[in-house]
């Protein structure tokens, strides 16, 4: 299964809605009989109270309610992975595809974000023949990461379409790579350390008891 490189812009979150339990549901294996139905009821879908969802991962149910007319139904609390746009934050995404009129980011083919020219930081001019923005001193092309803040949301069946700008925002910067000693020199000089702080240390069998019982 492809991972698509813009799948971190999902995170975590918790909703609360109220489904209808089948009595066959109720086994043994209750949970995941219920998971497997929040999940066929809200996997990918779209709302402007939960977002784009990608996929329930766990559930809670809160509270069998009474039935009517033989059926049950329950309030069940589930977490989720989810693209809630917020435009007080700033997020990174990799660039999915360049076009004449702007840089697009899409995710799961459930959010896309296009980013005008004119809400990029310097004035960007599309270069048809290499199909990137160019203003001269940078060059944003197809698998770029940028950061951007959302500006505005519209959601429609299936998707959320979002205007991105990528104005008074630092620049992605790849991080540093952090280098790690020799595991086999930096365990040898450990021990040496250890012998030479221990060397005085007198040997005793006193040990602490555990205690018969816990309060």
């Amino acid at each position: 299964m492809l991972i698509s490189p813009n799948i971190s812009m999902f995170s975590l979150h918790s909703f609360k809605d109220k489904f209808e339990i089948h009595p066959r549901y109720l086994s043994k294996d209750w949970k995941d009989n219920i998971l497997n139905l929040v999940k066929t009821k809200k996997n990918r879908t779209i709302s402007n109270l939960t977002g784009a969802i990608l996929d329930v991962v766990d559930v809670v149910v809160d509270k069998y309610l009474d039935s009517f007319n033989s059926k049950t139904f329950a309030n069940v609390k589930y977490d989720a992975l989810s693209f809630i746009p917020d435009t007080n934050k700033e997020y990174t995404g990799v660039i999915s595809m360049i076009l004449p009129f702007g840089i697009l980011i899409e995710s799961e083919g459930l959010v896309k974000i296009m980013i005008q020219p004119s809400n990029m930081p310097e004035e960007y001019k599309f270069n048809r023949e290499n199909k990137t923005f160019e203003n001269g001193k940078k060059c944003y092309s197809k698998g770029d990461k940028i950061r951007f803040k959302i500006m505005s949301t519209k959601y429609k069946t299936g998707e959320i379409n979002c205007i991105g700008s990528m104005k008074d925002i630092e620049e992605y910067k790849e991080p540093e790579e952090v280098f790690v000693e020799d595991s086999d020199v930096f365990m040898e000089n450990t021990e040496d350390v250890f012998m030479e702080n221990t060397e005085d240390v007198e040997e005793t069998d006193t040990f602490i008891e555990e205690p018969d019982t816990f309060e």
